[in-house]
């Protein structure tokens, strides 16, 4: 009796919570019970989500004692010389050793990567996120001062963009803010032989860093200036720790997410000094989320951004299979 009078009172509590005065509409879902009915709560990690679907790194076996280039599935072309590399205590590298690469260029990749284009709170219009790393007998090497790598991104619409380099730093949430280069590298338009006949048009670059590198743009710089601020409302079953939610730009390449959370009022949002969004932007809204241990949902809507934008999302079980092939139809190119 005493069991069944705790969950009657969990129960209620969950109707009430649920009730707003305003007419949005929400999913919610029954939670998990153990065998004897006591009701089992998991608070969830959308990090699990991101370890599945995100790229995966490439690995590269490689000889330091001589120049030498490798090319991602992605037609990332990464060229070094001879003697580039160094361990942690300075003394160079010899012998075999590997590279890791991981490409994101499309939408798609940005999204199940958990790696949105977002610069100090503005939104960036991207040509490319890498990851580059080189160890040898698992520990990790660095570039020596004065070396650079060489590095060709393939440009993707065959026409030249204003693209400059950006490094990346990983935050706690999985996300990374991308800082343009103090170095400003020259972004140029290059060609490399791909196979016996073909040829690939690619940017360009020298770069002096090992980790995140992208090449980008300020979307202001396609000349919005009207923005707004943004509320999404989600189910209260969201948590900050067990949803993520991100803006996908319909006419260009570019993710960002809604940094800002409000448990009380259950919605992700602009402001606070975060990154406003374009009026009149068509964005599809994605979001993902684990509500139980190794069950995922999502939510997807096409919207136009409109002044003081507010909308609701509804989320729907979505087995990340699933979840990685829609992603990769709607927004993989």
């Amino acid at each position: 009796m005493y069991k069944l009078f705790i969950i009657n009172i969990l129960s209620l509590i969950f109707i009430l919570s649920s009730c707003r005065k305003d007419s949005d509409t929400f999913t919610f879902f029954e939670l998990p019970q153990n065998n004897d009915s006591t009701v089992f709560l998991y608070s969830g990690d959308i990090q699990n989500a991101f370890n599945s679907l995100g790229v995966k790194k490439q690995i590269f076996s490689c000889n330091a004692n001589a120049a030498g280039c490798i090319t991602g599935n992605q037609m990332t072309r990464i060229c070094y010389d001879a003697d580039d590399f160094v361990k942690e205590d300075g003394n160079v590298v010899t012998g075999e050793f590997e590279i890791e690469l991981m490409e994101i260029y499309s939408r798609a990749d940005m999204i199940m990567s958990n790696k949105p284009t977002v610069s100090n709170g503005q939104i960036l219009v991207s040509g490319g996120e890498l990851h580059i790393a080189a160890t040898q007998n698992g520990q990790a090497l660095q570039l020596r001062a004065g070396a650079t790598l060489e590095i060709s991104a393939p440009q993707k619409n065959n026409s030249f963009e204003p693209f400059q380099v950006f490094y990346g730093e990983t935050l706690p949430n999985g996300t990374v803010n991308w800082d343009l280069a103090a170095d400003n590298p020259p972004v140029q338009t290059a060609e490399f032989q791909t196979n016996e006949y073909d040829w690939l048009i690619a940017y360009a670059f020298d770069c002096p860093n090992l980790g995140w590198v992208n090449l980008d743009y300020f979307y202001y710089q396609v000349g919005y200036t009207n923005l707004t601020d943004m509320k999404i409302y989600v189910p209260d079953s969201c948590t900050l720790s067990n949803t993520a939610l991100f803006l996908v730009f319909k006419n260009y390449n570019s993710v960002s997410h809604l940094p800002n959370f409000s448990p009380e009022q259950h919605y992700f949002g602009t402001g606070d000094g975060a990154y406003r969004v374009p009026v009149g932007e068509a964005i599809t809204l994605v979001a993902v989320a684990e509500f139980t241990e190794d069950n995922f949902y999502a939510a997807f809507k096409d919207i136009v951004v409109q002044n003081n934008h507010t909308d609701t999302l509804i989320f729907e079980p979505f087995p990340l299979s699933q979840l990685k092939t829609k992603l990769e139809a709607d927004f993989g190119n």
